[in-house]
């Protein structure tokens, strides 16, 4: 059992995050995932993660990601309106009140 609270991946389905997931998941981590299509959820549920789904874009999907979560993995998709959504996961966490990104 893992003592360093619930870490959120976000980016739960790309290259970098699904490598971070499962290495933190070697490890004993406490992680939830968030992740944008319903469809991708399932393999990281059955691996054991917590998941949530969300949308960078629309804030208020953020928050419930974020409630009680110590840590943030923050990652973007490639895109013009990737600083919206980083900005976006920063508020939602500043919202929350404690996650370290």
């Amino acid at each position: 059992m893992s003592t360093t609270g619930i870490i959120l991946v976000t980016g739960a389905t790309g290259n970098n995050g699904s490598a971070l997931i499962q290495n933190l998941m070697a490890t004993g981590a406490n992680v939830r995932a968030l992740v944008h299509h319903e469809s991708k959820a399932q393999g990281l549920r059955d691996a054991g993660v917590e998941v949530v789904i969300g949308d960078y874009l629309q804030p208020e999907t953020l928050d419930a990601a974020l409630e009680g979560v110590d840590r943030v993995f923050l990652v973007t998709p490639l895109s013009p309106d990737a600083a919206n959504m980083a900005s976006n996961v920063i508020a939602a966490a500043k919202r929350t009140g404690r996650p370290t990104l």
